[in-house]
């Protein structure tokens, strides 16, 4: 629990030293159960809605916390777990935060951020204290 308000603090954090974007909005679309990423996305679609899957791996119980600048979420899963952003803003940060929820068995964690189907940030973590912590600027 301690580590889950660390890493949430430290997401909101970074998310406050990025200001706000106008226009535009993040929706979240059906949900199917590290470091700053600078990798260019792949294109938005004709529609203008930019695509945001987010996805998590583990080999067992972990706490979630993911978002964007309009807003932070939690989740809890006992292993992989996805969920899909859309957004038409033209300035957003996404960030996703997996740690492992028993911190008496070992567990190995993965986070991954995906922009219109290209993996654009990638990172994990293993052991008893594990997590992940991915973040990606669309602009």
């Amino acid at each position: 629990m301690k580590a889950t308000t660390i890493s949430a603090g430290i997401i909101v954090a970074c998310l406050a030293f990025t200001g706000c974007s106008s226009g535009g909005s993040t929706t979240p679309a059906a949900p199917a159960g590290g470091a700053a990423s600078s990798a260019p996305a792949a294109q938005n679609p004709a529609d203008g809605k930019t695509k945001i899957d987010l996805k998590v791996t583990a080999d067992s119980a972990v706490n979630i916390t993911y978002g964007t600048t309009g807003g932070m979420s939690q989740a809890e899963s006992k292993g992989n777990w996805t969920q899909t952003l859309e957004t038409t803003k033209a300035l957003e940060v996404v960030t996703l935060t997996v740690t492992n929820a028993d911190f008496q068995k070992k567990n190995n964690v993965t986070c991954e951020i995906l922009v219109n189907g290209a993996s654009v940030q990638k990172q994990s973590g293993t052991g008893t204290a594990a997590m992940a912590n991915c973040m990606h600027t669309l602009s």
